[in-house]
């Protein structure tokens, strides 16, 4: 199962887990605060920087909301989501 670390107030983190939902993708969401340090210390190891969200699907980590969103539209087969608003036209049409 993918597993998506973020903090529920955090803008960047609802962007990706809006296109979690819009694919239909079970996750697991891992939250980012002092009632979780086992998850803060997987987000500094994960991400060099420690910027969040970070998904993990398997052996594949993602970073940032942005590569979390092509990520999962290439990977998750389902082509919807930058084919929707988030990107008129999705990613096929820019190249």
């Amino acid at each position: 199962m993918i597993g998506i670390y973020g903090h529920p107030f955090a803008a960047f983190y609802w962007q990706a887990a809006i296109a979690l939902y819009e694919c239909a993708v079970p996750f697991e969401f891992l939250t980012l605060d002092p009632e979780h340090p086992e998850n803060l210390e997987a987000v500094r190891r994960l991400s060099p920087t420690g910027r969040f969200p970070v998904l993990v699907d398997g052996e594949h980590t993602v970073i940032e909301s942005a590569a979390v969103i092509e990520y999962l539209d290439l990977h998750c087969g389902t082509r919807r989501v930058l084919e929707s608003a988030i990107v008129p036209g999705g990613i096929c049409a820019r190249s």
